[in-house]
């Protein structure tokens, strides 16, 4: 398989592992390492720049969920059953941000996104669940995304 399917063929699985080379822990981490053989092959820096502000749009997002769950960072995560109550009244302000991470977390993995309806919608789907696991990097006592999932509660 050569080596460009390969890494565009990385989804969660890699996502979920630890510090990458040269990029930040989590999942802003991987996105970021995810998109280098792309920022490689940028001719100009128009696009250089896009990419640079799309990776600022993912901190920014990072940093939003992060605040928005700054009760459950300690506890490392937050499970949220996905009923129309928590949707519209408790993590409305969330859905943006968590769906922006999912869809770049979840690039090439089709089945992943069609879960990402679920969060959206203004539905009650008590039968999933919002995972978001938090670690803290011991060496700037900052907290970063581990991972985040939607799945079936069992």
């Amino acid at each position: 398989m050569p080596p460009e399917i390969f890494l565009d063929e990385l989804s969660a699985n890699l996502i979920e592992t630890s510090k990458y080379q040269d990029f930040p822990e989590g999942t802003l981490g991987a996105i970021q390492y995810l998109s280098k053989q792309h920022l490689s092959k940028l001719k100009g820096t128009i696009e250089k720049d896009l990419l640079q502000n799309e990776i600022a749009s993912m901190r920014a997002a990072e940093d939003a969920i992060i605040k928005g769950f700054a009760n459950f960072l300690s506890d490392g995560g937050v499970r949220i059953v996905l009923t129309k109550k928590e949707k519209m009244e408790n993590i409305d302000f969330l859905i943006e941000p968590i769906s922006y991470l999912y869809i770049l977390r979840n690039k090439y993995n089709p089945e992943e996104l069609k879960k990402l309806d679920v969060l959206q919608s203004k539905k009650d789907t008590p039968e999933y669940i919002l995972s978001i696991d938090f670690k803290k990097n011991p060496e700037t006592q900052a907290y970063f995304i581990r991972n985040i999932h939607i799945h079936n509660k069992q």
